[in-house]
């Protein structure tokens, strides 16, 4: 589906046209990115062919045709990243970490890292190994304060020949998962066993998972009983 502003004009900016495919959510999705380019542009911002957009995690990338402008984002099936029309799971993700700190009554906590953040990750890391995640304090701007390692205690994390950095991109296309927490705040970690159920914690205290919540929901056959 093509959504087209059409406020933009009067602000001496183009307007945009926007593919959402996600039907239940396209018109929804539509009015949010709409009234954030409006506001965007009335605070001053000049849109450019080119230019990244942060919204959430993902940078959407504005593309033109000669007349109008658009939203191109990550396919999230590859590194380098490969460019795809579109803002479907831009604001996919978006609505998931909103769901993800609602589950654990964080509510306005949410923390956006950004794809191009680096990430500290081990190098037992993989699909099925189980994750362990704790955010800290970043060391710098390209940092996004993530540890994203496996879930097995017994491996050296504090062994720096065992670690690396890469972009939270490239840890999410190992394991999809990492993408559902990387909004949590600092100080927060979690444990995730391979086919297991989530544990969290801020600050060292465990978070009690909402019932009924998308958390529990989502891993609700491997929920303890």
């Amino acid at each position: 589906m093509i959504f087209t502003t059409n406020s933009l004009s009067a602000l001496r900016q183009p307007e945009f046209e926007i593919q959402l495919n996600n039907h239940e959510f396209a018109q929804v999705d539509f009015d949010f990115l709409n009234h954030a380019l409006v506001e965007m542009a009335r605070s001053g911002a000049t849109f450019a062919p080119g230019q990244l957009i942060q919204i959430g995690w993902i940078a959407c990338r504005i593309t033109s045709n000669g007349h109008t402008f658009g939203l191109e984002e990550p396919d999230f099936e590859m590194f380098p990243i490969r460019w795809i029309p579109g803002a479907t799971t831009t604001m996919m993700h978006l609505r998931i970490h909103t769901y993800v700190a609602d589950s654990l009554d964080l509510g306005d906590a949410i923390q956006h890292a950004s794809i191009f953040q680096s990430a500290v990750v081990c190098d037992r890391f993989s699909l099925t190994s189980g994750i362990y995640m704790e955010r800290v304090s970043p060391t710098d701007e390209d940092d996004s304060g993530w540890n994203i390692l496996c879930a097995d205690p017994e491996h050296a994390h504090n062994d720096a020949s065992t670690l690396r950095r890469e972009s939270i991109y490239e840890v999410a296309l190992v394991n999809p998962n990492v993408h559902l927490f990387v909004g949590l705040p600092h100080s927060s970690s979690l444990l995730l066993p391979y086919k297991g159920f989530p544990q969290f914690f801020l600050q060292g205290k465990r978070l009690p998972i909402a019932k009924e919540s998308y958390l529990d929901r989502r891993f609700y056959s491997i929920r303890p009983h």
